[in-house]
């Protein structure tokens, strides 16, 4: 019974001696990661009504609106055998009572196009930018359709329907100015052809006449050369800005209308940027030809 007893008591030493030698690494629960708080602050009982949303206006610019109107119209026409058909660009911010009338651009489309022609190329959107920075003046631009693709001045009637039909229509129906210094017309290819025929024919309704990659009617060197020798007529011709690309297949023709200015004194820019004759070309000189047309037109006060 001793024996036992003292077993059982070694037995426990050896036990305690074991377990006091030991360390005893407990779990250690990390500390929590503090991420600051993105969440919204808690809206009060009566939230605000949320405001109306409104054109945001162009960086730097007086007015509301960042793009201009574009309207189609269809004109009745005596002269021509359908209603002539029109595009027409109101400027940003366009107001019809407006004290000071706006110039009005009339921008003629190349053969075998439609008068969205310009807009396709970007001409409006070019427009709106350029008049919302400040760079051009406000101004009306008039795109009519040309149905015809091949006639000529001589057997067709529609440089009469925009003379004596369009121009009256949009200065009756727009806050448009009814003066020649209000006025410029350009085209590119047969669309330039026009403007070059109208600009001689009618010096008195137009300040200036863009030509843009246009080879010119068959006889209009004739007729501009007879128009030349009237007494006057240099200085009552409109301003007159030429362009073309150094590849395109009718340069020589516009480097004869050039030599013929040239010869005869008769006033005018002419710029030969690279490029062909296709919309490419066009494209990227639409801001150039709205700087031009916009020095040489204003509106009337």
């Amino acid at each position: 019974m001793r024996l036992r007893s003292l077993s059982i008591l070694l037995t426990s030493i050896v036990m305690l001696i074991t377990t006091a030698g030991c360390t005893v690494t407990l779990p250690v629960t990390p500390a929590p990661t503090v991420i600051p708080s993105t969440m919204p602050s808690v809206p009060s009982a009566e939230p605000s009504p949320t405001p109306e949303l409104s054109p945001t206006p162009f960086e730097g610019s007086f007015c509301a609106y960042s793009s201009g109107l574009i309207e189609d119209d269809s004109i009745d026409s005596k002269l021509l055998s359908h209603p002539l058909e029109v595009k027409i660009y109101l400027p940003p911010c366009y107001n019809k009572a407006r004290q000071e009338r706006y110039p009005v651009l009339y921008m003629l489309h190349g053969q075998t196009f439609e008068n969205d022609q310009w807009q396709r190329l970007g001409l409006l959107s070019t427009a709106d930018k350029l008049i919302l920075s400040g760079e051009i003046t406000p101004m009306i631009i008039v795109m009519p359709y040309d149905i015809s693709w091949s006639s000529g001045p001589e057997t067709s009637s529609f440089d009469e329907s925009l003379v004596k039909e369009l121009l009256p229509y949009i200065e009756n129906s727009y806050n448009a100015c009814q003066r020649r210094e209000c006025r410029a017309v350009g085209g590119l290819s047969r669309g330039g052809n026009w403007s070059v025929y109208l600009g001689f024919k009618h010096p008195d309704l137009f300040e200036a006449i863009g030509v843009h990659s246009a080879p010119l009617f068959y006889g209009e060197i004739l007729r501009i050369t007879n128009a030349l020798r009237v007494d006057g007529a240099i200085s009552n011709l409109p301003a007159i800005f030429i362009d073309v690309g150094n590849k395109d297949e009718n340069i020589q023709q516009v480097l004869v209308f050039v030599d013929l200015l040239k010869e005869n004194n008769v006033p005018y820019e002419f710029v030969e940027f690279l490029g062909y004759h296709a919309e490419d070309y066009w494209r990227a000189h639409t801001a150039d030809y709205l700087r031009w047309y916009s020095k040489q037109i204003y509106g009337d006060s």
